[in-house]
């Protein structure tokens, strides 16, 4: 039942209203505290968004204002990502931390919290070569640094890391390059090959590239990255321990953790680019709970063999909401996915469960080990090849908001054991959307398998081949069933663009096509749209 609030008498109003915020107020016989929301550069006019409201109904201000809450309520700021010709940078004064532009605080006393704004700054480029020396400063290709872990400790936002041509490699406890450090919306920190140079790092641990829960707003472009697979061999995989995992076998080229990390403060903001990974005991490229990642121009080859964790070559598994928007957050586009497979089963399962080139896992969350709530951004894949994986080509499972569009696959599920998913595996999903697509099975397998209800999805303008989709699968009324006439599978390599004849030439949608294709040629060529990932 709401508390009355009693009438106060004209003479004492004055009196009461300048004390009222001095000290922790009464109302209704219940202490309250007073939240002070303040900001700096700029010092005022800044709209933050708070849940829920006070005591007197209050949400939202233009900083500076107050707000007065009951104790031990706990209140939600989310800070705007600019504020005029500034970045959100920061808050200060949280209660749980954070590197996103919510803050939390719990009301035990009058608090003040500040959201902190910044301008682009021109940062520090940093040369790592393993010809180089950790002593030297870094900051000339005459004085490099030798490891790249010395250059990440030195990074602040706005700074870049150049690798010059050479190995890079761990010791026994370490990842070759793990990231800890955060740069902002306007100060990225970038860790890329130098121009005209190849950067190798080689592995034999958990992860060649780690981002940890404090990681955000990081680029990585241009390494080859190197696991463990050529050093070890399938007997000694298969008789691994399952309680003591040696990473030997399990390691991760490129992972995001965001396990360790608190409600507020797991990996966001990353892109991976452009890079050439493979032989990984593990993921190729893996995020958990992370958010706003982009996986964009990456060769990803013979990796998730040896671990015993079902992984795949790309894959997200239970993403985060570091903030409520519900638009494109994840973007898996322009890769290149082959031999990738398990030959290890999944020690949880017993059984080999996984294998795929790209799988969306478990966005919706209901794993009874964690609570997050159910992820709200979409998916984009678009644009990837896809060949000889030992699973579907691409697989949604048990997750919701995700755009397929204008893939091209051939060949995949080859593990027996998982034979009957399809090229695109739609698993216990809803609100996925798979256009322009083409789907090469082997034979007798499915180009396309929906297990499950799938409550607003939609399949059409797809190209279906050397295999019947599986009966639940609504077919699309511009959906083909036709050779896409490939120009040359001679496996392990494949090269999945088109012939002059192909089907999949001008009969293609608009509807959320991707701009470019795979090598960059616009879209659409003249007035139509090609199916499948290369554009003619």
């Amino acid at each position: 039942m709401r508390a009355r609030r009693l009438p106060v008498p004209a003479i004492a109003f004055v009196s009461l209203c300048a004390q009222l915020w001095a000290t922790a107020p009464v109302f209704a016989g219940v202490a309250n505290w007073t939240l002070t929301v303040r900001s700096a550069n700029p010092a005022t006019g800044v709209a933050i968004e708070v849940a829920p409201k006070d005591i007197y109904a209050q949400a939202n201000g233009i900083t500076s204002f107050t707000r007065v809450y009951p104790a031990n309520a706990v209140v939600t700021l989310t800070a705007p990502e600019t504020a005029g010709n500034r970045i959100f940078a920061s808050w200060t004064g949280c209660t749980v931390l954070t590197n996103t532009r919510i803050c939390q605080v719990t009301m035990t006393a009058n608090l003040t919290v500040n959201a902190n704004f910044t301008a682009a700054v021109e940062g520090k480029v940093y040369y790592v070569s393993p010809r180089g020396s950790d002593t030297a400063n870094g900051l000339s290709l005459e004085t490099p640094f030798q490891t790249l872990q010395h250059a990440a400790n030195l990074t602040q936002p706005g700074d870049t890391v150049y690798a010059m041509t050479g190995t890079y490699s761990n010791a026994p406890c370490c990842d070759v390059l793990d990231i800890s450090t955060a740069g902002n919306a306007a100060n990225w920190i970038a860790f890329k090959a130098y121009p005209g140079q190849s950067p190798t790092i080689s592995f034999n641990g958990w992860a060649g590239i780690g981002f940890e829960p404090s990681a955000a707003y990081i680029e990585i472009s241009g390494f080859r990255i190197v696991g463990n697979n050529a050093h070890v061999t399938l007997a000694e995989a298969q008789a691994q321990s399952t309680t003591d995992p040696n990473p030997a076998f399990n390691g991760n080229c490129v992972f995001a953790d965001g396990r360790q990390g608190t409600a507020f403060l797991k990996p966001h903001h990353l892109k991976i680019l452009s890079n050439l990974i493979g032989e990984c005991g593990g993921a190729g490229i893996g995020t958990a709970q992370s958010d706003y990642v982009t996986i964009s121009g990456n060769t990803v080859y013979n990796s998730a063999w040896y671990d015993i964790y079902g992984n795949s070559a790309i894959s997200t598994w239970e993403n985060w909401n570091s903030d409520d928007d519900t638009g494109y957050k994840m973007y898996i586009t322009g890769n290149t996915l082959y031999g990738n497979r398990e030959f290890i089963p999944w020690a949880a399962a017993g059984a080999i469960t996984d294998g795929e080139a790209i799988i969306l896992d478990t966005l919706n969350n209901d794993d009874p080990n964690y609570h997050l709530t159910p992820y709200a951004g979409r998916t984009y894949i678009a644009n990837n090849v896809i060949y000889n994986n030992g699973s579907s080509a691409i697989e949604v499972f048990d997750s919701r908001h995700a755009d397929i569009v204008n893939n091209s696959t051939y060949g995949n599920v080859l593990v027996p054991v998982l034979s009957g998913r399809g090229e695109m595996n739609i698993n216990q999903a809803a609100d996925v959307r798979v256009f322009n697509n083409i789907f090469y099975s082997n034979k007798g397998q499915n180009p396309v398998t929906v297990w499950g209800d799938c409550p607003d999805c939609d399949l059409n303008y797809n190209i279906y081949f050397n295999g019947q989709n599986d009966s639940t699968v609504s077919k699309g009324a511009e959906d083909l069933t036709a050779n896409p006439l490939y120009l040359g599978i001679t496996l392990p390599q494949a090269n999945l663009d088109i012939q002059a004849k192909s089907p999949a030439i001008a009969s293609g949608t608009s509807f959320l096509a991707p701009g470019t294709d795979i090598q960059g040629k616009p879209r659409p060529s003249g007035k139509a749209y090609d199916r499948g990932a290369y554009q003619q």
